[in-house]
């Protein structure tokens, strides 16, 4: 049904994994999930040399194009990062959905089919009943063949032991 996953996507889901454990605990809002979300995927996109880009709720985060991305961004010359004269690629663009619509996903969706990224990485959420349709919905809005490889993840509704996923390369 779905491809292996590569050896950032293992990683990517066994952080979303470990967030998703401590959120559904705390029973916390759409806003939180989101926050920790991004806050595990900003601290492994570093741990990799990425610079990352995400509004974190503080003054010193913004996003750039995407909810989140990994740039391949080295410092310059002088040691500043975020040199925009630098970029290299988009390691991973990362859009995050919470609300159970099927247009707004879609539309969130579909702004990873166009932008070039090594690894696209689609979080939303959906009743548990309704996660393989919404998969199989966002795996048919993908244009054609362009090698490009997405990581969707499922969060539902209700505490699960893993986030369901689908991976793919077209």
């Amino acid at each position: 049904m779905f491809d292996e996953l590569f050896p950032i996507e293992d990683e990517i889901l066994g952080k979303l994994n470990e967030v998703a454990k401590e959120c559904y605990a705390a029973a916390v809002g759409d806003r939180d999930w989101t926050l920790e979300f991004k806050k595990a995927l900003r601290d492994l996109g570093e741990s990799h040399g990425f610079q990352v880009w995400s509004s974190l709720g503080d003054k010193s985060s913004s996003e750039w194009l995407w909810d989140l991305c990994w740039a391949n961004c080295p410092e310059d010359k002088r040691g500043n990062l975020r040199a925009w004269e630098n970029l290299r690629a988009i390691e991973l663009a990362c859009e995050i959905e919470w609300k159970q619509h099927d247009e707004w996903t879609l539309e969130d969706f579909l702004k990873l089919t166009v932008c070039n990224a090594a690894h696209r990485l689609f979080v939303f959420t959906a009743a548990a009943t309704r996660l393989d349709d919404q998969f199989r919905r966002l795996m048919k809005a993908c244009p054609g063949s362009r090698g490009f490889r997405y990581l969707a993840v499922g969060v539902p509704n209700n505490p699960v032991e893993t986030l369901p996923y689908r991976a793919w390369t077209l």
